[in-house]
């Protein structure tokens, strides 16, 4: 593309010019004056060209061709350091060799770089801007540390600049602000900038006076004039990305890159001020050919509008299909869009929660924008919305929304059902499963090379529910695009077969757990889905009686339905018990269990099957048909399958035959189906609708069937822990006839071989429930299931504990810990209030002489500034636990009162204290129950400007002689002569003094810290640990040595 030198017309802008719309936080250029403008026909372009794809192209041959000889000049110059003399005969092959990769570097290198590249000589190659930067930050690591971190990250903006390339291809004009001082000079200096931004202003003001019929003409003006702004701007800041990159490297390497500087200046500018000639269509066509005969781009273009074409068509979230199929002519599956009824889960990380907008963003700190892990691994029990966020998550991508932070940053996003896997390798699952039509061109040895050169996410959904042999393909993303985001989901019990996985392909993985809903969200929930259905049966004609119903429903579920509150936290056992009350409301009234919610509504699906049948069948024949579904769901589950295979869909439609039930009415009541076609005919795959509903009707056909021996039978397939939930349902089936204890052996058959954890209390708890708490059944566990002596309880499992402990007739537990790190306790439903009720729970059990000795470590009270302390778990330990040690907040109470007055037993004191009269009401505790306490440590997270030292009173007294600690976070160089008086006060002075005091997240000097060492040097007998900002000098090391010495006081300095 020929430079046009030729400027247009310009003048010096009259005062008080206004501001262009847009970008309207551009720097103020000289804004020339332009004639009056006439209106004109759009894009007066010569023959044959288009102004979006002219424009375009100067965009892609300014990244991928300048910047490409950009980062081909820095490989040069890392090659002939590599390489020395040698360099005109090695290859990059043998360059990469001598480097001694890891394995996973190595893997990388083949999937990303070219084999016929590899054994190209050195002198001679000629990279792609991908490829180059992958060489620069992957294999060329020591060179490429060595640059300054401002030149890294251009050069990972330039990657991220690159990748976008086809996100804005047609162009879209972007609104930018330029916040650094080299870019906004250079705008400033770009005439055509203000030419443009003139342009831009006067199409403005012209759309105020115009006629409507010509608004639609100028918007189309102001869009051409915006993009062609976007592209100048665009261009400048690559100038100073390359720049950047080219200084900073002639620097480091110690080359004059001067000319190199010129040339791609120059080149730059030379695109950025082209004017298109009716002579250049052959170079101008050749430039856009060039780009759209890219495969990446090619493969971007085709292949994400396949998979945005089949994600849409999976926005529909109806786990009761027959409600649709059921109803009016009203009825749509429109209305049952993930969108319009999903409803955010409550999602916890480590030490807060995560919301569903930022699911795409959480780091270790989750909630922050910090480094993010590559694999997000999700958790959650069956039915929790693992599936439902994954729609979600796909919905959003598909429509391109802003909802889910940076999610549209992502060049694909690719779903990997985990339970509709057919292919035996990822190349071939992509190519058959997923992205048919756009890979069909492509090789499978070429498919992952190309997509590593995108910015994907995948979104791999029910690791659980796969095969093993299938399982094998997420070893295979991982090994395959380890630079690439996954986010995968799977019930908790294969949460550590995956962390395994992910650690041998040296991943970095963060774990989430879905937790269902909270209070708040259930009626979200229930509002969304009954909204749905309003178009259904008599809401159809009265929407009052739908809003009724829905009231209703509610409170069913404050009321009566309180028993089943694990089970309304569950989004797809609540959508459940919703579609049963639209349709019966009184079926609920039999609803205690998992296991009765889905006979109910099984025995609802075979009423609504005989409805529809001309020739209805008896009970007795249609218990028969869901008995033999039932056993096709377990064959299915012990082969790790989903689908029905044609023999199982042949047996099923004889039985139908012999019963007298059309097959296809009975596959559409239990199954769904998927339609695909192949080169001769419309073939369907039927499946269950989820794995809850196969684990059920498992159960079912086992509990049955079992005086025929067919849980016997069944005992050697219950190896793993694929089979958890469907022995809940066999206990939930045996409960349900009443027939619990006469199978108690086979039961614990069952359990010795599914491996099941002793200290799984959640799981003992919902087995427990499930059996509706048969004392036989309870004995049973409690006396040889769960520990005998010693329970430990953590934040997910202290709830479901403390009841088994509640419900056990078994007195033997001696020792109980609870230790709840992320968390605030007040946030862990339940807890409080079952702590509360055990003083009348534990009655004659656990008593003031017959105690239970416990430790309670709150480290979120601890560590953190919370609303409450830990005051009332502390009293609601009375009379049956004697507190041993504990780790938490102490609050302010009345003397006499103090919540540790009467802990004679505990050794072990870890307590932070956030007023001054907490500290008394401490002290005054000690003076009752300091004798015993071995170690204290007192976290003083006291403000100065507010706290009078002379407040506070001495902690050691004639009774406790044990070892004190003291932390004082957030002090300053201000603080000091405060900090004397504060430790002289709390530790005695002389007389008793402290072993330790620790300065967290201070500003401390070492100065100060030198001035502290001489002051406590007589009350600290052992060391000083300082966290501080700042960092020592080494003349600083040695005044602290010296000091160290004179003092006999060791000093730890953490910055």
């Amino acid at each position: 593309m020929p430079s046009d030198k030729k400027q247009r017309k310009k003048k010096d802008a009259p005062p008080g010019q206004a501001a262009c719309e847009a970008p309207s936080t551009l720097p103020k250029c000289r804004q020339p004056s332009m004639p009056k403008m006439e209106l004109s026909p759009l894009s007066k372009m010569p023959a044959g060209f288009d102004k979006d794809d002219f424009l375009f192209s100067k965009l892609y041959k300014s990244v991928v061709v300048v910047g490409g000889q950009t980062i081909n000049e820095v490989l040069q110059i890392i090659f002939r350091q590599r390489a020395g003399e040698n360099i005109s005969t090695y290859t990059l092959n043998k360059l990469i060799t001598q480097i001694k990769l890891s394995k996973k570097k190595t893997n990388s290198v083949t999937n990303k770089i070219p084999s016929k590249l590899l054994e190209e000589k050195l002198l001679a190659i000629k990279i792609d801007v991908t490829g180059g930067i992958f060489l620069l930050q992957k294999v060329f690591y020591d060179e490429y540390k060595k640059l300054s971190s401002h030149c890294q990250t251009q050069i990972q903006t330039f990657r991220e600049l690159r990748n976008s390339l086809s996100h804005n291809y047609p162009l879209t004009h972007q609104d930018f602000e330029p916040h650094h001082e080299k870019l906004k000079y250079l705008l400033e200096k770009n005439e055509d900038i203000g030419i443009l931004q003139n342009e831009i202003q006067e199409l403005v003001e012209k759309k105020k006076t115009n006629a409507d019929k010509e608004l639609d003409q100028i918007e189309k003006y102001i869009d051409e004039k915006k993009k062609e702004l976007y592209v100048i701007i665009e261009i400048e800041k690559l100038k100073i990305i390359l720049k950047d990159i080219l200084e900073n490297v002639a620097t480091e390497f110690k080359e004059d890159l001067t000319q190199c500087k010129d040339k791609i200046d120059k080149s730059l500018t030379d695109i950025s001020q082209a004017k298109v000639e009716q002579y250049d269509q052959n170079t101008y066509n050749s430039e856009v050919q060039r780009y759209k005969d890219d495969p990446v781009h090619e493969l971007i273009t085709k292949a994400r509008e396949e998979l945005r074409e089949q994600y849409r068509r999976l926005r529909v979230a109806n786990p009761c299909p027959w409600m649709v199929t059921d109803q009016a002519e009203n009825s749509s599956l429109d209305n049952f869009y993930i969108d319009r009824i999903y409803t955010p889960l409550k999602i916890e990380g480590p030490g807060t929660e995560v919301f569903t907008e930022k699911l795409l963003v959480a780091g270790n700190d989750l909630g922050e924008e910090t480094a993010m892990s590559s694999a997000l691994v999700v958790s959650g029990l069956a039915g929790s919305g693992k599936s439902s966020l994954c729609l979600y998550l796909l919905h959003h991508w598909a429509e391109g929304t802003d909802e889910i932070k940076t999610l549209k940053d992502y060049n694909m996003v690719i779903f990997v059902e985990m339970r509709t896997i057919k292919s035996n390798s990822l190349e071939e699952y992509l190519k058959t499963q997923r992205m048919k039509k756009s890979t069909a061109g492509i090789s499978s040895d070429d498919i992952v090379q190309r997509l590593n050169d995108l910015k994907l996410l995948f979104i791999v959904d029910g690791y659980d529910e796969a095969k093993k042999s299938s399982r094998q393909m997420v070893e295979e993303i991982f090994a395959k695009f380890p630079e690439q985001r996954i986010l995968l989901t799977t019930r908790g019990e294969f949460c550590n077969e995956v962390k395994k996985s992910a650690r041998r392909h040296h991943m970095a993985y963060l774990t989430i757990e879905i937790c269902g809903f909270d209070e708040s969200r259930i009626q979200e929930f229930t509002e969304k889905v009954f909204k749905v259905v309003r178009n259904y049966s008599y809401y159809a004609q009265n929407q009052a009686c739908s809003v009724r119903a829905c009231a209703n429903f509610l409170d069913y579920v404050q009321g009566r339905a309180k028993i089943l509150e694990k089970l309304l936290e569950l989004p797809l056992t609540l959508a459940l018990m919703i579609y049963m009350w639209i349709d019966c409301p009184a079926i609920l009234n039999r609803v205690t269990t998992a296991t009765s919610l889905y006979y109910e509504l099984f025995c609802l699906y075979q009423k609504k099957l005989n409805d529809r049948l001309k020739d209805p069948c008896s009970d007795k024949t249609l218990e028969s048909l869901m008995l033999l579904v039932g056993k096709k769901a377990w064959e299915l589950l012990v082969q790790e399958e989903s689908i029905l295979s044609k023999q199982d869909e042949k047996e099923i439609e004889e039985e139908c035959i012999n019963k007298g039930c059309p097959k296809e009415e009975l596959m559409s009541a239990f199954l769904v189906y998927e339609c695909y076609d192949t080169d001769s005919e419309c073939n369907y795959d039927y499946s269950f609708m989820h794995k809850t509903q196969m684990e059920y009707l498992s159960a079912y056909f086992l509990v049955e069937e079992s005086e025929n021996g067919s849980l016997y039978n069944a005992q050697e397939q219950f190896h793993g822990s694929g089979f958890h939930q469907v022995i809940i349902f066999v206990v939930g089936h045996f409960a349900r006839k009443k027939i619990i204890e006469q199978n108690l052996k086979d039961i614990f058959v069952l359990l010795d071989n599914a491996d099941i954890d002793s200290l799984d209390y959640n799981f003992w708890w919902r087995l427990l429930t499930e059996s509706l708490k048969n004392e036989a059944f309870l004995k049973e566990i409690c006396t040889n299931r769960l520990p005998c002596s010693e329970w430990k309880l953590s934040e997910k499992h202290v709830v479901s504990g403390l009841q088994l402990l509640i419900t056990s007739p078994v007195y033997t537990v001696k020792n109980l810990i609870i230790e709840i790190n992320d968390v605030d306790p007040y946030d862990v439903k339940d807890l409080l209030s079952i702590m509360e009720t055990l003083k009348i729970k534990f009655k004659n059990r656990y008593t003031k002489n017959n105690p239970i000795l416990t430790e309670l470590f709150f480290w979120h009270h601890f560590q953190r500034k919370c609303n409450k302390p830990s005051d009332y778990f502390l009293r609601a330990l009375y009379p049956w636990g004697h507190l041993t040690n504990f780790v938490g907040s102490v609050g302010e109470q009345k003397e006499g009162f103090e919540v540790l007055r009467y802990c004679f037993n505990v050794k072990n004191l870890r307590v932070r204290l956030d007023t001054c009269d907490a500290e008394v009401c401490l002290a005054n505790s000690l003076k009752r129950i300091g004798k015993g306490i071995k170690n204290l440590r007192v976290m003083l997270a006291l403000d100065p400007s507010e706290c009078d030292a002379d407040s506070l009173v001495c902690l050691p007294n004639n009774k406790f002689t044990g070892s004190l600690e003291l932390t004082l976070p957030n002090m300053t160089d201000e603080n000091k002569k405060w900090i004397v008086k504060v430790v002289e006060k709390l530790a005695g002075g002389t007389s008793y003094g402290c072993s330790r005091i620790m300065f967290e997240k201070s500003t401390l000097s070492v100065c100060t810290v030198l001035y502290l060492m001489m002051e406590l040097r007589d009350m600290v007998h052992e060391k000083l640990t300082v966290e501080s900002i700042h960092e020592l000098t080494l003349q600083e090391q040695i005044e602290l040595e010296k000091q160290m010495k004179s003092t006999h006081m060791e000093v730890n300095w953490i910055d």
